[in-house]
């Protein structure tokens, strides 16, 4: 079974809520989602950058697709 796990972090004013899942925040890189959100991970972190693509409904292994239809 899988489950995503939706991570958000702050802009540096630390007024904007940001999806975690493309980008670099902090210390996580999100430049290889493949690790981070893909039903073909075997990455331990894999599912914590999967609110990126979760919120704009695209699937991140096949951006032809729904986010939901990924799962």
């Amino acid at each position: 079974m899988h489950y995503d796990i939706f991570y958000f972090g702050f802009d540096a004013d630390k007024k904007t809520i940001i999806p975690m899942g493309k980008g670099v925040y902090s210390y996580w890189n999100f430049a290889n989602h493949n690790a981070y959100c893909s039903k073909n991970s075997t990455d331990t972190q894999n599912g914590v950058g999967c609110a990126y693509w979760a919120l704009r409904n695209i699937c991140p292994d096949d951006q032809t697709k729904t986010y939901w239809e990924c799962l």
